[in-house]
């Protein structure tokens, strides 16, 4: 087992949702990389080998299954259900931030008050799937 451990790492705690989506990422780089041995050989105008074939092929049947793994357990609609969670306490949280203004005595015009939401739904559209890094700090004055 320390050999395993050694050459493979330690385990690392995860939630079986990124589990699952994580296993597709991989099965899919497998993919990719196999997909790319073979169109290297068709550029050199070469015979793909055995090995480049099968390892493509396995990679496919990978893929597939573990996909719909995936898909039969609801990954999609599961990380789709966070990411709405998530955007509701974003969108709860700038509403607060803004009654917080209001409170404080900033009074926006009609138009200002559009202008917000807009360019605040298109910050979120641009977030989507990217990952969330540093800290929130204070706005500069």
């Amino acid at each position: 087992m320390e050999f395993v451990i050694g050459q493979l790492g330690a385990a690392i705690e995860i939630e079986p949702l990124d589990a699952a989506a994580k296993a597709v990422e991989l099965a899919y780089g497998a993919v990719e990389y196999w997909r790319v041995e073979l169109y290297e050989a068709a550029l050199a105008e070469r015979d793909a080998t055995p090995t480049q074939v099968e390892g493509y092929r396995m990679a496919l049947t990978d893929l597939a299954r573990v996909s719909k793994l995936a898909n039969d357990a609801g990954v999609v609609d599961r990380l789709a259900q966070i990411t709405e969670r998530m955007s509701e306490q974003l969108t709860l949280a700038a509403e607060q931030g803004l009654a917080e203004l209001a409170r404080a005595g900033l009074t926006l015009t009609r138009e200002q008050r559009t202008i917000f939401p807009s360019g605040y739904a298109e910050g979120l559209r641009r977030l989507e799937g990217q990952p969330i890094e540093g800290e929130a700090r204070q706005l500069a004055a």
